[in-house]
């Protein structure tokens, strides 16, 4: 037995205690004996002794006694004994009427009891638990060595671990942590936790560069497969290893680099790789998985871009893959993450076009009527919105801008004869949208 409670104490033989103040905890593990005959001994206390005194300091005010148990319980002593035979026969009243009072063991240490006894049998105890907690070390580490020689993976570390410890263990960034789940655990030691931590720590570092591994020889098939110089069927076993279904459909979606290890376990069964950087683009992190709407609601909760392509089988796995990579390209540039139908959008479109691409259309179309309506109070760029947001109708938009639609007409031919287009021509129109979206996109920039 490595700790001793007050209620352990009780039963020593040869020591003869005996408790005094009925109704009082006496489970509390006692951390060490202090002995003292000062009348303020907190300085002194850290917390979890058993306070042993023969009373000399307060024979002559026995009054002060309640003022004594209330120091000894603000500094966290767990029990307190009273030597009889040195300066009392017995206990004082007042001391045995404030433990009960105020819930502190009180014990009585007879006359041929030295105090000295008790914190040899403390330091005794506390030995035996240092030695049988470097035992149990030395042998847990065996077993945790032995499990490591038979590549357990670190789910299975902590499963001896636990059975070896009790409680729940919880371990993150290379730290073991212990609660108890139930009354009867023991907590272990610091240096326990300390060196099983280490042991653990190498086991994961070991399944990250395994995992590593897996990911970069995926990422190099997945992009053979994008450019056709490998068959999709490659994949195969690495998606049944993933616990996916290769005659299923799948996911594809792309991540930023190292954002493995972020998404890795919110994504549930999933086929990870480390993509090599294609002709145009960047690197990547790419995921095969079965749920769209998983990634989507991993990607808003970890707020990383993601780009998600339309779900697949296998065979089409080389044409999704472009898809996802545009697609998380556009949610870098919207702050969201964006799906192989936001590709296809008008927005989408342009959202994915360099900016120097765009200037020319507004910098030749748009800029001339904002410096006309600037420099003589014209309304060009309001009227050429609302004509395309009514999709081109004389009508819907004269209606909307309360204009006569003559009025409406003459103010089409004033902005074709400042750009060079006819709003009313679709091609124009086009081109004169194209310009109004990189225009407005500069502005809000």
């Amino acid at each position: 037995m490595g700790t001793v409670t007050v209620r352990d104490l009780l039963t020593v033989p040869g020591l003869g205690l005996r408790l005094l103040s009925a109704g009082a905890v006496i489970d509390a593990v006692i951390r060490w004996a202090h002995p003292t005959e000062l009348v303020d001994p907190r300085p002194y206390l850290q917390g979890g002794e058993l306070v042993l005194t023969v009373g000399s300091s307060l024979a002559e005010d026995p009054a002060q006694w309640p003022v004594f148990v209330g120091r000894l319980l603000e500094a966290g002593a767990c029990a307190v004994g009273y030597g009889v035979g040195d300066v009392t026969e017995q206990v004082p009243v007042e001391l045995v009427a404030a433990c009960r009072e105020r819930g502190l063991p009180l014990l009585e240490v007879p006359a041929a009891v030295p105090f000295q006894a008790i914190t040899e049998l403390l330091a005794d105890r506390r030995a035996e638990a240092r030695t049988a907690g470097e035992r149990q070390v030395h042998q847990l580490s065996a077993q945790l060595l032995d499990a490591m020689a038979a590549d357990r993976s670190l789910d299975e570390l902590l499963a001896i671990v636990t059975a070896e410890l009790g409680g729940q263990l919880a371990y993150r960034d290379g730290v073991l942590g212990w609660e108890p789940s139930g009354a009867a655990d023991v907590p272990p030691s610091s240096s326990m936790l300390r060196h099983v931590g280490s042991v653990l720590a190498v086991r994961r570092h070991e399944e990250d560069l395994a995992l590593a591994h897996r990911r970069a020889e995926a990422g190099r098939l997945l992009r053979l497969v994008a450019v056709g110089k490998a068959d999709p069927e490659g994949l195969r076993e690495a998606l049944c290893a993933a616990g996916l279904d290769p005659d299923g459909r799948m996911v594809v979606a792309a991540w930023p680099e190292k954002a493995a290890a972020l998404v890795a376990g919110a994504l549930g069964a999933a086929l990870l790789a480390d993509l090599p950087g294609l002709e145009g683009s960047s690197g990547a992190c790419v995921s095969l998985s079965g749920d769209g709407d998983v990634v989507l609601g991993v990607a808003v909760d970890s707020s990383l871009p993601c780009g998600v392509a339309a779900s697949c089988v296998l065979g089409d796995v080389a044409s999704a893959l472009p898809a996802a990579l545009a697609a998380l390209d556009l949610s870098r540039r919207r702050g969201a993450p964006a799906t192989h139908r936001d590709l296809v959008s008008f927005d989408g479109l342009l959202e994915q076009q360099p900016t120097d691409r765009l200037r020319p259309f507004a910098e030749t179309l748009l800029v001339p009527l904002a410096e006309h309506d600037r420099d003589h109070g014209t309304a060009f760029v309001p009227t050429l919105r609302a004509f395309l947001h009514g999709n081109g109708s004389i009508g819907q938009t004269a209606r909307d801008l309360h204009l006569h639609p003559n009025s409406l007409r003459h103010r089409l031919k004033r902005i074709g004869d400042l750009t060079g287009t006819d709003p009313r021509i679709f091609a124009d129109r086009a081109a004169l949208a194209v310009g109004l979206w990189a225009w407005e996109r500069r502005g809000r920039q």
